[in-house]
């Protein structure tokens, strides 16, 4: 599945055809998670499997998954009782209802035709049964587009069998605290240990008109570039938060902004592109 965090309009995921009495999950750790199961199991299950494989400590395992905690939070919202926080928009009168953008589109590539196929919600993508899976001798691509809901990340993992190792590598964010030296894991691999998992940086240029035909000197574009460092930083640490209540499923995701002159910027997204056996074909996210 490739995961796009389209820009502008939108905003920044194989499976298994036959019964198995086990399912095998890789991991980055070079090890196996084993999780007993049929071919697939419910979103509520993916999100508990992914909660207890957090809960392991280095101290406790070579196989610790202690580095997952935020994604297993992540997961588990939907089936968690708490109290909403409020935004400020939740304060203002009540807007007309907003058209669901489409989240996610399914392409079945043969060598004749290509089929595509567009969701907004789940009960959409459930409905398909079956019929997700690419047929034998074709290639199915599953593309999702902007700010992940957690909904999706569970039916997708628990429908595919999806190593949340891609879950996890998608949604981290370097925001201001995070930068420096690299942080030490429980377990640190070569990224060439998952060879079906990629991460590609898009850089998109962009202009816009400042408003006035004044020339800025470089006093006004130092002190407009400490505005956009500090808008964007809080910005970062809403996104990477994975629970503010002003981030909706679809929304864009910027990983760096970059101002070179009162006019040009540039913008850098993350495409995150996974790609395994599913039944008798391919399937890619």
């Amino acid at each position: 599945m490739a995961y796009l965090a389209q820009q502008h309009a939108h905003g920044d995921l194989v499976g298994l055809d036959e019964p198995l009495p086990k399912c095998m999950w890789p991991t980055r750790r070079g090890l196996i998670l084993t999780m007993t199961m049929e071919t697939t199991v419910s979103a509520k299950n993916y999100a508990e499997r992914v909660q207890d494989h957090s809960a392991v400590r280095s101290s406790q395992s070579l196989n610790a998954g202690d580095d997952f905690r935020d994604l297993a939070k992540f997961l588990r919202q939907p089936y968690v009782s708490r109290p909403r926080l409020l935004s400020p928009s939740d304060r203002d009168p009540p807007a007309l209802p907003k058209l669901q953008p489409c989240f996610a589109s399914l392409y079945h590539i043969t060598e004749n035709s290509t089929d595509r196929l567009q969701f907004t919600t789940i009960e959409e993508f459930d409905s398909l049964g079956e019929k997700v899976l690419p047929a034998r001798d074709s290639f199915a691509m599953l593309l999702l587009q902007g700010y992940p809901a957690p909904e999706w990340l569970n039916t997708l993992g628990g429908r595919f069998s999806v190593d949340p190792e891609f879950f996890q590598r998608h949604l981290l964010f370097e925001t201001a605290s995070s930068k420096g030296p690299p942080k030490h894991s429980s377990a640190q691999f070569l990224p060439s240990r998952h060879g079906n998992m990629l991460s590609l940086r898009i850089s998109t240029l962009g202009f816009r008109q400042s408003g006035d035909q004044l020339d800025h000197g470089q006093g006004d574009l130092d002190a407009l570039r400490r505005k956009v460092s500090d808008e964007m930083g809080r910005y970062i640490s809403k996104i990477a938060s994975l629970n503010h209540p002003d981030v909706q499923q679809g929304d864009s995701v910027v990983r760096q902004f970059f101002l070179h002159d009162s006019d040009n910027f540039s913008l850098e997204q993350t495409l995150s592109l996974a790609i395994q056996r599913a039944g008798d074909a391919w399937m890619g996210m």
